[in-house]
């Protein structure tokens, strides 16, 4: 099987290549042909923005530059045959100005990167002929030949498409940054790409993100695991969750259903990030940036949206915007909402009822922003979700759902949580204060989700279980943090935070028993669990340049966790505490390209077992990093590669106490990780864009330092899949004076497992190798009006995600589903 699977993988990474290059080769020939062209020029000299337009006139090539850009350069004379690319060379010689020639045919002159990291108006950028569009505002067009029009919608189509492909700002670590000159691998989708690429959920996000891998869908569950970093146990994440600056990490089995709409970007931080971002973050930290309200502009859009599902009912959704100004520049509010019919395709034959998994939910985010002047702002958000919905796992292969103990009761779920934050930022100058306050309140009631648990080995059968859950969880933050806020090689950031969560778990009444109908007066099972933790830390980051092209950069944060635990029996206390560090240092090779590597620490607190058993510790994880950033053929490819090692200390180990037969969990294992993730973006004109994204990871435990556990050294860890690839090819094109667009995403991930050796050799379970293809066509008919199509999941994989299949909770994707979406603007 193993040989299988790395013959898979080596097929898909030549057949990729070679299509990748053969798609290079071909844009590649009509841009290299204009770009040597020989011109006879003469040209006096005289000041640059002079030069640059009889540059223009003579090669009848229309030119897109800023004035105040170019200052009062005076060029040197040119006369002969030239190319453009030899004439820009020979006229912005001495200065600090850069040119080139776009696939459509336009002269392009923006400052270099090195003078726009000098004026620090701007993050530094990493394509030295395009970034600086972002601030372009006057086109010259001179003697082409072409209509005006025309060129000016050339002209605004490289504009726009750099605004949205290129330029890529990130607050990872806590202030602005372009994400190229960040020392983290990191995945940032911004609000355009969700869109086009459909991605609203965690599950859409995990198949555009290699190595972020998602246990769980729907309203029921769902554990986030990334870098090979995952626990099928343990009291909190591995994954940090954010939106905005509030941490919404609550129950590692049973993660918020957070929804993707009206964003600013998704960022995707992997590896560990305890110094910025605490417990919980051993694996990652994923962060939802929301769009802010508009001070000066009333508006608002509505995307409509109705899909159909291979043997499943239709789907219905509406998503909408407005944006209110209250009082001209200084407050406004900003109104979002999710309402959505998504209907269901898993059959329950024995109970007569068809697509029993649909779901209803309203999903709404207002959000308030006041400005009285230029040095403070305060946010006001909240965040209502309410869901009920059936159960999306447990289905076999021709999509039904059989129920334990041979009953007719349809599983249901009820999710609803509600988040509330303020967040006050004020500018001293020279510092910048940040107070942020959370608070989150979720409740979760599962009602008659049957599984299995195969106890023994054949031919004993597994066992039936049938358990109701009613979660209720509480949590308060609280985060103040102060931060350097001029440019300069001295950066900084120190801060506190403090957290109160409170966690209410009523299990039952359960039952348990061998297949067939409940025998009567059947005993059920209850169990009340009251779990709380109050938990404070500080932290301070900082970074120093040294020269123009190398910088030191040090972190460090202490937590300390006051827990507590009641499982209608015992109370157990206990105080868990960790000092993390973090060190990096990067260089820059070149203006556009940077190496870098990293070590950092990740943590997670120790969990309580039943009965008053001993506990197990905190385990830890210490991640080395060796990372490359580049852009090369002059802005139209950037590349990222980073080599990751992880020491998984301690690993919580469930495992049957012996003489007991009860479960406990203990801290008895020692995992590495090793593995490679890249990122590989062409764009090969101004309409024609491919990416090559994927990763490469083996997880396994090396040590286990108990008797009866789940693993033995050598086995892998948990849901981790060997690799993960992603191709994605997009076209934007004009057509009859409309944009449109066309986006094909293929993903494909490796199998993983799940087993638990204590249990027997039958507690065993594999997933499938997933094939998906997404695509999605979208034509803007005017400023208001805007249609889709799309279609998800064409090859109709049916596979299953997680080899769940053994337990009765297998968990496919929904099947091929075709959508039409129309958007409203005003």
């Amino acid at each position: 099987m193993k040989k299988s699977q790395n013959g898979s993988l080596c097929r898909v990474l030549k057949r990729t290549w070679v299509i990748l290059c053969l798609l290079w080769m071909s844009s590649m020939w009509t841009h290299l042909a204009a770009a040597t062209e020989k011109f006879d020029l003469s040209i006096s000299a005289k000041p640059i923005a002079a030069a640059v337009k009889t540059l223009s006139y003579q090669t009848k090539h229309s030119v897109l530059f800023q004035v105040d850009e170019l200052g009062n350069f005076q060029t040197k004379a040119i006369s002969g045959s030239y190319s453009i690319f030899e004439a820009l060379k020979v006229l912005l010689a001495g200065t600090n100005l850069v040119g080139g020639l776009t696939d459509s045919g336009v002269i392009v002159v923006s400052l270099s990167k090195g003078a726009l990291a000098q004026n620090r108006e701007e993050p530094k950028v990493n394509k030295n002929i395009k970034r600086s569009l972002l601030a372009s505002v006057s086109a010259f067009l001179f003697g082409t030949g072409m209509q005006a029009g025309a060129m000016a919608q050339d002209v605004d189509a490289v504009a726009d498409n750099e605004i949205t492909m290129d330029v890529i700002t990130v607050t990872a670590q806590k202030r602005s940054q372009y994400i190229g000159d960040i020392p983290i691998s990191i995945v940032a989708i911004g609000a355009k790409e969700l869109k086009e690429r459909g991605i609203n959920n965690f599950q859409d996000l995990s198949i555009a993100v290699p190595g972020l891998a998602v246990v769980g869908s729907g309203a029921y569950s769902r554990r986030i695991f990334m870098r090979g970093v995952a626990n099928i146990a343990g009291a909190s994440s591995l994954v940090g969750l954010y939106v905005d600056e509030i941490p919404v990490s609550t129950n590692p089995i049973f993660e918020l259903d957070l929804r993707l709409f009206d964003l600013e970007r998704v960022e995707v931080l992997r590896g560990p990030q305890g110094t910025l971002y605490g417990q919980g973050s051993a694996g990652g930290t994923i962060r939802f940036i929301t769009k802010s309200p508009d001070l000066e502009e009333f508006g608002g859009h509505a995307d409509i949206e109705s899909s159909f599902t291979k043997g499943g009912e239709a789907s219905q959704k509406i998503q909408s915007v407005i944006n209110v100004p209250l009082i001209t520049d200084e407050l406004a509010i900003r109104v979002a909402g999710t309402f959505e019919n998504a209907g269901g395709w898993i059959d329950q034959p024995a109970a007569l009822q068809k697509n029993t998994n649909d779901q209803n939910l309203t999903n709404v985010r207002i959000k308030a922003l006041w400005q009285p002047n230029e040095f403070l702002d305060v946010s006001l958000m909240a965040n209502i979700h309410r869901n009920n919905a059936g159960y999306d796992s447990g289905e076999d292969e021709n999509g039904n759902y059989t129920q334990v103990f041979d009953l007719q009761t349809i599983p249901s779920i009820e999710d609803n949580y509600e988040l509330y934050n303020l967040t006050a930022n004020y500018d001293f100058g020279s510092v910048n204060l940040v107070s942020a306050t959370s608070y989150l309140s979720s409740d979760k009631k599962i009602e008659a989700v049957g599984s299995l648990f195969p106890l023994a080995p054949p031919p004993i059968p597994a066992f039936h279980i049938i358990q109701p859950d009613d979660l209720n969880i509480e949590v308060f933050n609280q985060e103040i943090r102060l931060g350097s806020s001029e440019e300069g090689p001295w950066q900084w950031t120190v801060g506190g935070f403090f957290r109160d969560a409170q966690l209410g778990r009523l299990i039952g009444p359960a039952f348990l028993g061998l297949p067939g109908p409940l025998p009567d007066g059947a005993a059920p099972i209850i169990l009340t669990l009251d779990d709380s933790s109050r938990s404070w830390a500080v932290f301070g980051n900082t970074s120093v340049e040294l020269g123009e092209r190398l910088e030191f950069g040090a972190g460090l944060r202490y937590f300390k966790d006051k827990a507590e635990f009641f499982d209608g029996a015992v109370m157990l206390k206990d105080t868990f505490d960790s000092l993390n560090p973090r060190l990096y240092v990067n260089f820059d090779v070149s203006e556009d390209s940077m190496i870098y590597v990293s070590a950092a620490k990740g943590f997670r607190s120790g969990k309580f077992n039943l009965l008053g058993q001993p506990k197990a510790g905190p385990e830890s994880v210490w991640t080395y990093e060796l990372g490359v950033k580049a852009t090369m053929l002059d802005g139209m490819f950037d590349g990222e590669i980073a080599l990751f090692y992880s020491d998984y200390k301690d690993y919580q180990i469930f495992g049957i106490f012996q003489g007991t037969g009860v479960g406990i969990m203990s801290n008895g294992g020692k995992a590495r990780i090793k593995g490679v993730e890249w990122i590989f973006d062409w764009n090969m004109s101004d309409h024609f864009t491919i990416s090559f994204d994927g990763n490469y990871v083996d997880a396994k435990f090396v040590e286990i330092n108990a008797t009866s556990t789940a693993y033995i050294v050598g086995d892998p860890i948990d849901y981790i899949p060997k690799y993960q690839l992603t191709v994605s090819a997009k076209y934007d094109f004009e057509w009859q004076e409309k944009s449109g667009f066309i986006r094909l995403d293929y993903n494909q991930v490796g199998r993983s497992v799940q087993r638990n050796r204590s249990i027997g050799p039958q507690y065993f379970g594999q997933s499938d190798e997933i094939n998906m293809l997404n695509f999605n066509i979208g034509l803007q008919w005017n400023d208001s009006l805007s249609f889709g199509v799309y279609a998800k999941n064409i090859l109709n994989d049916r596979g299953q995600l997680h080899g769940g299949e053994f337990l009765g909770a297998a968990l496919r994707s929904r099947p091929r589903t075709f959508g039409l979406q129309m958007g409203l603007g005003f």
